[in-house]
């Protein structure tokens, strides 16, 4: 499975229930692909000390974690990252 840092909360941490915490740059958590080579440079210094690392979290902080995130939906705030673009669906042939 790939990481989908656009929609960090809900595929990541609603789903498989883990926290990126300590983050170490301004702004939200991103695909460090996007990054600057500097940006990348401060990310991984901060994971290899474990100022920045991931976390399990148990089934109540998820639950928390989805309350909030729909409560701060519900206020207007971008939580869960662009909305997913619609696949073509396959046209059926007839006889099959």
């Amino acid at each position: 499975m790939s990481m989908n840092y656009e929609h960090y909360e809900d595929k990541i941490v609603e789903v498989l229930g883990v926290d990126l915490v300590g983050w170490p740059l301004d702004g939200p958590i991103c695909n460090p692909g996007k990054m600057s080579t500097t940006q990348a440079i401060i990310l991984s210094n901060a994971l290899k000390s474990g100022e920045c690392k991931w976390v399990n979290l148990t089934s109540e902080q998820v639950e928390a974690r989805k309350a909030s995130n729909a409560q701060r939906v519900s206020n207007g705030e971008q939580v869960y990252g662009p909305p997913r673009k619609k696949r073509a669906r396959k046209a059926s042939v007839e006889g099959e």
